[in-house]
């Protein structure tokens, strides 16, 4: 017997995640947190995994919020101190290259 799919049902079993149109790029960058940012063209969770390595991003953080502009803030990061990231949601592959880094701002002296 031959059975016909929904085509709702074929739309989710066969759904595109959405794609990065713009990002990543780093905001409020200061001596222990920074947030990634990037936005897609449809909507979606979003993860950002860090650390001190590229081949070691321990670090994670995750927003179950379906958006388009994504913002995710790290924080309690060591000052001074090179971070390596990729960026995505779950339904899609991380993005991440040797490029995506940034330096955590110097410890000021308290005068």
């Amino acid at each position: 017997m031959n059975k016909l799919l929904p085509v709702a049902y074929l739309c989710i079993l066969f759904a595109v995640p959405p794609r990065i149109v713009k990002g990543p790029y780093i905001q409020n960058l200061t001596e222990n947190s920074v947030t990634i940012c990037w936005h897609t063209d449809g909507p979606a969770n979003s993860r950002v995994l860090y650390g001190l390595r590229m081949n070691q991003l321990n670090g994670a953080i995750f927003n179950n919020q379906q958006l388009t502009d994504h913002y995710i803030t790290l924080s309690n990061l060591e000052p001074g101190t090179r971070y390596f990231y990729s960026f995505g949601s779950s339904g899609a592959r991380l993005q991440a290259d040797s490029t995506q880094h940034f330096t955590t701002g110097l410890k000021k002296n308290k005068k």
